[in-house]
């Protein structure tokens, strides 16, 4: 071990449990400073440097100034810091990529399936308890070496440990007792030992204090061996994973509503191992320290060996077997729910949870197993339990506050609120050292999260290891400051992760029966990462909807720049994957959703290569992209994504544009037919303050035939109260005034802004540059209603027609011309004038008159013959060949306030409004809901038949 330290001073302080080789003999090259103490660490002053001298196993802080290399001789190998964090990041890789690698990828191989049938072959049961043989490799048990040095120099280290530690000796010799008396282990006999053929194994303790059983775990290191010799493990065939999966189990293990748990006791230890291979478990002990030690052998299956999960499973695999048509239900249940030592399962209700644990409790029992520590989430089962003498984790532990919460394969189930979360108080406790590079990389490592319940909290730890790969650094310098605030940052959030927790039972609370399930699966994508959650949506009997978190997965960008519909794409992948496994893991096939806010990535999804290169994968179909072509114009779902709202002919303009009436005859809340304008301030939006604007407006230009507006509530409410305004009028002095001349009122098409465009377009040229002149201005009623009045007056001298560049053409028509006849400069011929003097003032009265009627009938000819055809030119007609009117009875997709077309209502059209020019403009459409008019630009026809 190496030791290498910068700094000025430092105060060290660690336990090593280790004697500094030689220090007896230091003092030959001290100055003559102090011997140091026996059984003390401390600095002694040599010839070449201040070096660490002493037998006591803790070095107590001591200021050192500068500590270049410290090097400690160690009897037996240890394995490496790089060894142990990549075993930990490859378990994290793997459990981040359960749910989305291909199914075949754990599929048996030829080679696994002759050792299962090795196996088949072998397997005994004898005096109640199943006889396995280890899957040797071909050749390897002869040529295997018996590995005693590194064995007995392993043990010898374990002993200086035992003896700095005595209480570990006393636990450790606990379960090595319990081990002999049990027959787990046994004295190896002389006549074996001096067979040269055998395998020591090296073992060390394993302190759990999150166990309230078995705190001490002994391992045994089956990959021990010497320089240039095989291992143990190396000799051994690992064995197919027949445990199911990590993920699947998790997602079923929250289908029902009771669940319980469980797990075999010291489930390994009952299985025996074949006669021939006991020599090669053999291990050095010794019941007092200060003697020789001797050789005991296992005669089970031990924690340690390669093969050993492999062994327990395709053990209780083969023991079930024999229950299929005893127990056909518990027999499936314990195929799918077992993974190593634990049964994690749920059913419907209490007396089948009640059958199937009684059942299992028969089933491991005649197998020489012990199904303990029960839990369950059921009160009621919990008190059965207790009647039929089941025991359960809480008669085990007698104080419920210290007991730990129960893990299921490594996430926390809290069975009294029917919890899941994860228990970050081991990773805490890890994270409060210090933060190097090399230890996020533990961190990682530590994170156990298989349903993705930390999603968004561990990609921002994925992505920081990304940018800490692209910088190139080593792994053992401290963090840069700009890494080292995120990875504060991202560890003061650790402290919150209790606060995640999730239902275990997918339906939590709801009592309801449900009518309705579906999946729901969205995706998306950033610059730096992407991802994927999964939802359950319940829609019960009464309508009412609920959802519930199924889980996640999340991936870094790749270093290698892409474009964000790409990611998009990766992250749509992403989601089929995970939703494809999930959906075989509950059996559930229909009614899943795939979710993308990207139109690009949707559109490489669903085109005629993408879907063509799919089928192709497993068939080849002749004239393929034909079909595929075809297939796609006449899916529903396709057509729903492609469907393009129904279009019509431009329409002629209104009858009500093209006639000639004085001003203000025809409103749109604007004039309709000269284009002139009228502006009233009102203090609110009030449907009173709107008929007092209204009556200001008929005072001044005179009574108005039609009135077109959009649907507003504010119009809708008026037009009411016109109604009782107008019956009040007709008996009053009032009547000449309305009841003569009633109001015709008239709603566009709901959600057709289009339909009302010749108003809009001038309200548009008010707003907008009183917009941008006003700005934040604050203005006072009396000042806004008069700068309106003279934004009025200049809005209506704008030109209608062309403004033509000779001063000798009559200058352009404006609506001033139409509201301001008899007013202004006249601009009557000489001749007139003379006219008016040379006649009586009756004679020039008259003749006045009849001149003034010929001015406007010429304006209204100029009206007509410029402005009106100005505006033909400005319509662009469609061929009408191309577009094809709605019909009755015509399904049609209805225009929603979403994005996504998928919840589009569909409707049936029930009644059809055709224009002047014989063309449908709008239509009255039924859906599940009701009955409404809708323009045909929001009805998408989907050509159903």
């Amino acid at each position: 071990m190496e030791v290498r330290s910068r700094s000025s001073k430092k105060n060290v302080s660690r336990r090593l449990g280790l004697k500094i080789l030689g220090s007896e003999r230091l003092n030959i090259f001290s100055f003559g400073c102090k011997t140091p103490k026996k059984q003390t660490c401390s600095k002694v002053e040599v010839r070449l440097r201040n070096v660490l001298s002493g037998e006591e196993t803790v070095i107590e802080a001591l200021e050192i100034e500068e500590i270049s290399k410290a090097t400690l001789g160690l009897p037996n190998p240890v394995h490496s810091e790089e060894e142990s964090i990549s075993t930990e990041l490859r378990r994290f890789w793997e459990i981040e990529s359960l749910g989305i690698l291909d199914k075949g990828s754990v599929t048996l191989g030829n080679g696994d399936e002759e050792i299962l049938s090795e196996f088949d072959k072998s397997v005994n049961f004898v005096d109640g308890r199943y006889r396995v043989n280890l899957p040797w490799k071909p050749g390897m048990r002869e040529a295997l070496q018996n590995n005693k040095t590194v064995a007995r120099k392993r043990f010898e280290g374990l002993v200086r440990r035992f003896k700095c530690d005595h209480e570990l000796f006393c636990e450790y010799k606990d379960v090595i007792d319990d081990y002999v008396r049990e027959g787990i282990v046994e004295r190896t006999s002389c006549d074996s030992l001096l067979d040269s053929q055998g395998f020591y194994l090296p073992h060390h303790a394993v302190i759990r204090s999150d166990k309230t059983t078995s705190r001490i775990r002994i391992v045994f290191d089956g990959s021990a061996h010497e320089k240039g010799q095989s291992s143990l493990n190396q000799s051994l065939y690992t064995g197919p994973n027949l445990h199911p999966n990590i993920l699947e189990l998790l997602l079923c293990f929250r289908k029902s509503p009771v669940a319980f748990t469980a797990d075999v006791k010291s489930a390994f230890l009952q299985i025996e191992l074949d006669f021939r291979d006991r020599d090669f478990t053999r291990f050095f002990w010794t019941d007092n320290l200060n003697n020789e030690p001797y050789v005991l052998n296992f005669t089970r299956v031990l924690f340690g060996l390669r093969p050993s999960p492999y062994l327990l499973a395709a053990t209780l695999k083969h023991h079930f077997k024999k229950y299929r048509e005893q127990y056909p239900h518990t027999f499936e249940l314990l195929n799918s729910s077992i993974y190593v030592d634990d049964l994690i399962c749920g059913q419907n209700d209490v007396p089948d949870a009640l059958r199937t644990t009684l059942e299992c409790l028969q089933i491991f029992s005649d197998a020489g197993m012990l199904l303990r520590k029960w839990r369950s989430n059921s009160k009621k089962l919990n008190l059965l339990w207790q009647q039929e003498g089941v025991k359960t984790e809480s008669s085990e532990t007698s104080a419920i506050d210290l007991r730990p919460p129960t893990k299921v394969l490594g996430l926390a189930w809290d069975p009294e609120n029917d919890l899941i979360y994860f228990d970050p108080k081991d990773l805490l406790k890890f994270m409060s050292r210090r933060g190097k590079i090399r230890f996020i990389l533990s961190v990682v490592g530590r994170i156990f999260d298989p349903i993705g319940i930390l999603g968004p909290f561990v990609i921002k730890l994925k992505c920081l290891l990304q940018e800490l790969w692209t910088l190139g650094v080593e792994w053992d310098p401290e963090l840069l400051p700009k890494l080292r605030h995120k990875w504060q940052q991202w560890s003061s959030d650790a402290e919150g992760l209790t606060e995640i927790k999730i239902p275990r039972f997918y339906l939590g609370n709801i009592d309801q029966e449900i009518s309705k399930c579906e999946i729901h699966c969205f995706s998306d994508a950033s610059k730096s990462a992407y991802g994927t959650i999964l939802y359950l949506r319940f829609v019960t009997c009464n309508n009412e909807i609920e959802t519930s978190f199924i889980c996640s997965k999340s991936r870094v960008a790749p270093l290698k720049s892409l474009t964000i519909p790409r990611l998009e794409l990766t992250a749509a992948l992403l989601s089929a994957r995970l939703a494809k496994q999930v959906s075989s893991y509950l059996k559930f096939d229909d009614n899943i959703y795939y979710w993308t806010d990207s139109l690009i990535s949707y559109y490489w999804i669903r085109g005629v290569s993408a879907t063509l290169t799919q089928l192709r994968k497993k068939y080849w179909i002749p004239k393929g992209r034909q079909l595929v072509k075809t297939m796609i114009r006449i899916c529903l779902v396709c057509k729903k994504y492609s469907a393009k709202p129904a279009d019509q002919l431009s329409g002629q303009l209104p009858r009500d544009r093209i006639t000639q009436s004085p001003p203000f005859q025809i409103v749109g809340i604007d004039f309709t037919v000269t284009r002139a304008i009228h502006l009233e301030l009102v203090s609110d939006m009030s449907t009173k303050c709107f008929l007092l604007a209204l009556r200001r407006f008929l005072a001044r230009r005179g009574n108005c035939k039609v009135i077109y507006s959009d649907n507003a509530r504010t119009f809708k409410a008026a037009e009411r109260e016109l109604a009782y305004f107008a019956n009040i009028l007709k008996d009053s002095e009032f009547q000449n005034f309305v009841a003569d001349k009633g109001i015709h009122w008239k709603f566009i098409v709901e959600r057709a802004p289009w339909w009302g465009g010749f108003y809009e377009r001038l309200v548009k040229t008010i707003k907008d540059p009183l917009r941008k002149i006003f700005g934040r201005a604050l203005l006072t009623f009396e000042e806004l209603s008069t700068i309106l009045s003279e934004v009025e007056v200049i809005v209506n001298h704008r030109p209608l027609t062309y403004v033509e560049n000779d001063p000798g053409e009559l200058e352009p028509l404006t609506p001033a011309h139409f509201l301001e006849l008899g007013y202004g400069v006249s601009k009557y011929p000489i001749h007139f004038i003379e006219l008016i003097d040379a006649t009586t003032a009756k004679e020039s009265y008259k003749k006045r008159k009849t001149y003034q009627t010929l001015l406007l009938k010429q304006l209204w000819r100029r009206w007509k013959e410029q402005y009106l055809f100005q505006l033909k030119t400005a319509n662009h007609f469609k061929t009408p060949s191309v577009h094809k009117n709605l019909k009755l009875n015509d399904v049609v997709l209805v225009e929603g306030n979403v994005k996504s077309k998928l919840l589009w209502e569909l409707g049936i059209i029930k009644e059809i409004f055709i224009g002047r020019d014989d063309n449908v403009r709008s239509c009255l459409v039924k859906t599940f809901k009701c009955l409404f008019k809708k323009p045909i630009q929001l009805l998408y026809p989907l050509e159903i038949v």
